[in-house]
């Protein structure tokens, strides 16, 4: 699947895979938000209001050349301005004894400013803001007096420029320059009568206040802040965690990664041993897990006589085996003869979960190279309503590959096909060697089985890719929980493989391929050197016994 292809669905689906990560970095951020919040220093806020008396300070003066002076035009804006000014700082820090800090406010056109300061403790805080208020006042008082001092000037400059202009004037000249002197004279009376004035019209209306309960930190808001902010780094951390993941955690991750193959069941995590859960605990949950599988099996594709299902895994450890025999006692218990092959030539280990089976002793390779009967090799056990057969392994052959895909095994399965209904084979891994795409050709249905815990997903989408183009019919993959640890490596499985596995872009929309059962693609998977050591090992019967016997687990 790309990432083009993702919906909301597929992201619900992923945080829901993430739950686990999601919920604990969520509530991290809820956590560090409230510790945070609780040993913050409190911080106490003081605040005054100044009322700015606009009208009175713009109208001491109507001619209109005053009316474009600062003195006139001067708003809150700039008031606010002046409060925050380093000319303000210096007069009240002399007065504090130390630096602070103030804010103010106050828009264009608005008649009020407040002033506001914070500190640790309460009565510091109404300290500063007083300070800087009655800073403000005194430095806006002496503007206003420099101010005031210069408008008189001006004006007794203009009056004394108007007489001596009226004495040389005609008289309606004369007359229009006395009415001006006349204006302006009431302007500089007017102006005489504001000297002692404490400002320009501000007023403190509001006095410093002294807080009772601290303005910060505010706790509910932190927690809902560190709430929304742990949650989205929870969803991102769930998204990361998931495209850094390459297990097969999932039944929508397994199927995602074998597109078009249904997940046919899960087999709940259970501590391994080397029993066949279904015979000694057959009333346990793992049991019924494995009753589920026989279900949907049936279901997905075994519906002819003498079926070939085969049980393979990308790689090692992922609980084939343990699948395979289980399955081939549900099916048993259903009533149904089943015959149970061990073709895993390179490191058997069906034989070691039936205590009665010996491995070693005649089994598949003996069938093959004709040293034994197929039903001579055969261990019968008692499971219920049904037969079960079980066909160990055999001695192992120097080139397992070649003896599963000679004409001889093909007859052997054939004569399986004829005389049970279901024969269920256990091969080896897929990537590490090519026993498992010989096998293929002579199955009805392969169940690809991914360990939720050890199974990489690049190692899957590999053992797909190379199930499908050998035209295996893939009809089911199996989550398997069984097996829990170890590394994400291959160990090498038979002399002379080590296979890593390749990178792959999921796709969608894959189209089967036709089976052909008459082709034998196992010799296009062979070296050329590899023939005449088939043939060597077929036609010299003696070359088995002395070669020694592996039986390291799966």
């Amino acid at each position: 699947m790309t990432e083009e292809e993702l919906t909301l669905g597929d992201y619900a689906a992923i945080l829901r895979r993430q739950f686990v990560v999601v919920v604990v970095v969520f509530v991290a951020g809820i956590s560090l938000a409230a510790a945070w919040s609780m040993s913050s220093t409190p911080m106490y806020r003081s605040t005054a209001r100044v009322l700015l008396d606009q009208a009175e300070a713009s109208g001491r003066f109507d001619s209109e050349w005053l009316l474009n002076s600062e003195f006139a035009d001067r708003l809150a804006a700039n008031e606010v301005a002046l409060i925050e000014s380093q000319l303000v700082d210096d007069v009240a820090e002399s007065r504090l004894g130390f630096e602070a800090e103030v804010s103010a406010s106050g828009g264009v056109g608005s008649d009020v400013v407040s002033v506001s300061a914070e500190a640790d403790d309460p009565e510091r805080a109404q300290r500063i803001v007083q300070a800087y208020v009655d800073s403000y006042l005194t430095v806006s008082l002496q503007q206003y007096t420099n101010e005031r001092d210069q408008v008189s000037e001006l004006l007794v400059e203009r009056i004394a420029m108007i007489e001596n202009q009226v004495a040389t004037a005609s008289p309606d000249d004369a007359e229009r320059l006395q009415e001006l002197r006349d204006d302006l004279a009431t302007q500089f009376d007017q102006l005489m009568i504001s000297v002692g004035s404490t400002a320009w019209g501000a007023q403190v209306i509001d006095q410093p206040d002294l807080p009772e309960t601290p303005f910060a930190p505010q706790i509910p808001r932190n927690i809902v802040l560190g709430g929304v902010l742990g949650l989205i780094l929870a969803v991102g951390a769930g998204l990361l965690r998931e495209s850094l993941d390459q297990s097969v955690s999932s039944r929508d991750v397994l199927e995602a990664t074998t597109p078009g193959v249904p997940s046919l069941a899960r087999i709940p995590s259970f501590k391994w041993t080397p029993e066949v859960i279904t015979l000694t605990r057959p009333s346990a949950p793992e049991s019924e897990a494995f009753r589920r599988l026989r279900a949907a099996l049936e279901f997905a594709a075994i519906d002819q006589q003498g079926a070939v299902v085969l049980v393979t895994s990308a790689s090692t450890q992922d609980g084939k085996t343990t699948v395979a025999a289980n399955l081939a006692v549900v099916l048993a218990q259903a009533g149904r003869s089943v015959a149970l092959v061990d073709a895993d030539l390179r490191h058997p280990h069906l034989h070691h979960m039936f205590e009665s089976v010996d491995g070693l002793d005649g089994g598949l390779t003996s069938a093959v190279i004709g040293r034994t009967e197929m039903a001579d090799a055969a261990h019968e056990l008692n499971v219920g309503n049904g037969r079960l057969w079980v066909y160990p392994s055999g001695p192992l052959p120097p080139t397992p590959a070649e003896l599963l895909g000679s004409k001889q095994a093909n007859q052997i399965f054939e004569s399986l096909r004829d005389s049970v209904d279901i024969v269920v084979v256990d091969s080896p891994p897929v990537l590490p060697v090519a026993d498992a795409l010989v096998l293929s050709r002579m199955a009805d249905a392969t169940l690809l089985v991914a360990n939720a815990e050890r199974t990489r997903r690049n190692e899957l989408f590999g053992a797909f890719e190379a199930l499908d183009q050998a035209g295996a019919q893939v009809v089911g993959t199996i989550l398997n929980q069984a097996v829990a640890g170890g590394n994400d490596t291959y160990y090498e499985y038979g002399r002379g493989y080590t296979i890593k596995p390749q990178r792959q872009r999921f796709g969608v929309g894959r189209r089967r391929r036709s089976r052909d059962r008459s082709a034998t693609p196992w010799q296009s998977l062979l070296r050329p050197d590899d023939l005449p050591r088939f043939e060597a090992a077929t036609k010299a019967r003696s070359n088995l016994d002395g070669v020694s016997v592996e039986t390291d687990a799966e």
